[in-house]
């Protein structure tokens, strides 16, 4: 009986870890997820995406998103090279 205890022991602290490593994931939810346009295109650290129609014909409806780390800082966005 003392090996299921100690399985069970084992098996709770691996949950517990891994939701205490989860709860502090570097990916965390950016700020400007889900915000709607005027309040998203308020926020430097934001940038709202017009809604546009994907190639297979899917509808994409607008949505705000983090900005570039430039553009946010105020420096804007290096230009892409001429092809």
């Amino acid at each position: 009986m003392l090996g299921f205890k100690s399985s069970l022991s084992a098996i709770l602290m691996t949950a517990v870890c891994s939701l205490a490593f989860s709860a502090t994931s570097v990916h965390a939810a950016s700020e400007c997820k889900g915000l709607p346009q005027a309040e998203c295109e308020a926020k430097t650290e934001c940038k709202w995406v017009e809604g546009y129609t994907r190639q297979d014909g899917k509808e994409v409806s607008g949505y705000c998103r983090s900005a570039a780390k430039k553009a946010a800082e105020g420096g804007g966005t290096a230009p892409k090279p001429a092809q």
